[in-house]
């Protein structure tokens, strides 16, 4: 979907399992892999650079929003309970709040970081929860993340029931 919109857009499925070795995408192996921050694979970092995560069912319209919406400094789509996509300006952004973050970790002032912590961090919230403030775009139609086989199930059901 990505190259339908914008042909000239790299993508890029960062994980050490060969089996996502797809020809639409280049693969890469995480140098680091230690914590769930490190989904944001710090050396790929560049200026405009899009993060989409992959348990995520995109609609055409919610991928238009994220690759065409004018961004700043970063830019997080999803629900209330969820981070769809990352979309970075400026990497110096993103590589300086994971490295604030994994230095509390590293401190065990956090356990972990995820993408909430990353967008708490840049919008100078408290780390903990699911707050949202600026710089979120809420996402209210059918794109989805499946945290577990209930929820790919639960979506199936509800298109098949469309049909």
């Amino acid at each position: 979907m990505v190259k339908e919109l914008n042909p000239e857009a790299e993508v890029v499925i960062s994980s050490s399992d060969e089996r996502y070795e797809i020809p639409q995408a280049r693969r890469h192996s995480p140098e680091r892999d230690a914590y769930e921050l490190d989904r944001f694979c710090f050396e790929l970092i560049e200026d405009e650079t899009c993060f989409l995560y992959g348990d995520v069912f995109y609609t055409n319209e919610v991928m238009e929003s994220i690759l065409s919406t004018p961004c700043e400094g970063m830019l997080f789509w999803g629900s209330a309970t969820s981070i769809y996509a990352v979309r970075v300006k400026r990497g110096a952004i993103l590589r300086q709040c994971i490295e604030i973050l994994r230095g509390k970790i590293v401190a065990r002032e956090i356990d972990d970081a995820k993408g909430w912590q990353v967008y708490h961090l840049y919008n100078e919230m408290p780390l903990e929860g699911r707050e949202i403030g600026g710089g979120f775009c809420i996402v209210s139609d059918e794109t989805m993340d499946f945290n577990c086989p209930e929820d790919y199930d639960s979506f199936v059901l509800r298109h098949e029931s469309k049909n």
